[in-house]
């Protein structure tokens, strides 16, 4: 079942991703969220087959609660709920300015957008197979998040999931409602689903070349690792393809949260290997050539299959050959 590949995906990124957030408190929160994803697509998985992504359309989350400055938290975990999907690319979400103007046009805000029979006219106008809705709801010192995907033909909700917390007022997501540092929330969130699609590009394609393959632009992780490049909402994002880094030019000093396993060494150790041997099997040619012609060749490519069966693989460098001398060298091993 289609949806099931995609919940076992999330499962493996949790995996990866175990790492602070920021600490303690938000951690524990980002966790309890895409804990609350992953039951959304199990349940979900359960009903729809699909052997195609799911379109999807996330709304603002409504907050309930009596303090003013808690207005925007509401759509601060909807951002997080936006990038738990995008982080899994089995899904398409569909763009918040396409979202806005739809609902702009039917008159609707959050809590009218959120009924059933709004909902589902709301995603079949944006081409949705489902909608995702939510609450957030502050009791005391608690606060209880409700979660549900609407299929959009049946307007029905087809899975729903809930979690309690307590959070405190000094915390940064309390603040980032507050909009004191909304900004540079949604860029951590949207960078950490670009360093998630760097590294699943990495992972996939690394074990074939037995080096670390980083994408050569972040235009090549879209569609089969991100359905868009994330917005950066200020600045822009630069990326390092020999190295894999991104950031936000405008808030530098943001960095990915998540902490994968260095395979950068044990590339790089089957990579001096290879080179090792594939230096071995050219001199050994050469010197077949040698033998038989009297002279060396006057390049590598006229090494035929007796002496040798196919070029080795010189992984992130290229093979030198001296004619001359008939010495074979390594650009990158001298």
């Amino acid at each position: 079942m289609f949806i099931k590949y995609a919940a076992a995906f999330l499962l493996l990124f949790f995996s990866f991703s175990g790492a602070s957030i920021n600490a303690g408190e938000k951690d524990t929160f980002q966790l309890q969220i895409r804990e609350l994803t992953l039951s959304i697509i199990e349940s979900y998985g359960n009903i729809v087959e699909s052997s195609r992504k799911i379109s999807i359309a996330v709304l603002d989350f409504e907050t309930i609660s009596q303090e003013p400055d808690r207005r925007d938290l509401g759509r601060a975990v909807s951002e997080m709920v936006v990038t738990e999907f995008v982080n899994n690319r089995f899904f398409r979400v569909v763009e918040r300015k396409q979202l806005e103007k739809i609902m702009n046009e039917l008159e609707l805000d959050i809590a009218r957008a959120a009924q059933p029979e709004n909902s589902s006219r709301l995603g079949k106008l944006l081409g949705a197979d489902a909608v995702v809705i939510g609450s957030l709801s502050e009791i005391a010192e608690s606060f209880y998040i409700n979660i549900r995907m609407v299929d959009v033909e049946s307007g029905e909700a087809m899975a729903a999931a809930s979690s309690k917390f307590k959070m405190k007022k000094t915390s940064l997501l309390m603040r980032s409602a507050a909009g004191k540092e909304n900004i540079r929330d949604r860029i951590q969130y949207n960078l950490d689903a670009l360093d998630i699609a760097i590294h699943n590009y990495s992972y996939l394609r690394s074990p074939e070349q037995r080096r670390v393959i980083w994408p050569g632009s972040l235009k090549s992780l879209v569609p089969e690792y991100l359905d868009r490049i994330p917005d950066p909402h200020k600045g822009k994002w630069k990326y390092d393809p020999d190295t894999g880094q991104v950031k936000n030019s405008a808030y530098p000093e943001v960095i990915p949260t998540t902490v994968y396993p260095k395979m950068g060494p044990i590339y790089k150790a089957i990579n001096e290997a290879q080179v090792k041997i594939g230096l071995r099997k050219l001199e050994m040619g050469v010197n077949m050539y040698m033998a038989e012609t009297g002279s060396f060749p006057e390049k590598l490519e006229d090494l035929s299959e007796y002496h040798m069966m196919e070029m080795p693989d010189p992984g992130s460098g290229r093979w030198e050959y001296d004619s001359k001398t008939g010495k074979v060298s390594h650009s990158k091993k001298k």
